[in-house]
């Protein structure tokens, strides 16, 4: 019984955030597969990872 309230609540919440978004993403968007990761890119992570942190540090 718990469960189907629980549904209920969830079914609502998400009908409630569509009805505010102006535009939704096209279907597509979620189909298209993600590119692989690489070497490359992950160096590029890190060093925005790290870059974010040196920014936080040297605002306080």
């Amino acid at each position: 019984m718990k469960a189907k309230g629980d549904m209920a609540g969830m079914i609502g919440w998400h009908t409630r955030n569509l009805h505010y978004q102006k535009k939704l993403p096209d279907l597509a968007k979620y189909l298209t597969p993600k590119k692989p990761k690489t070497a490359e890119s992950g160096a590029r992570d890190v060093k925005r990872m790290f870059d974010r942190m040196i920014a936080k540090q040297g605002d306080a």
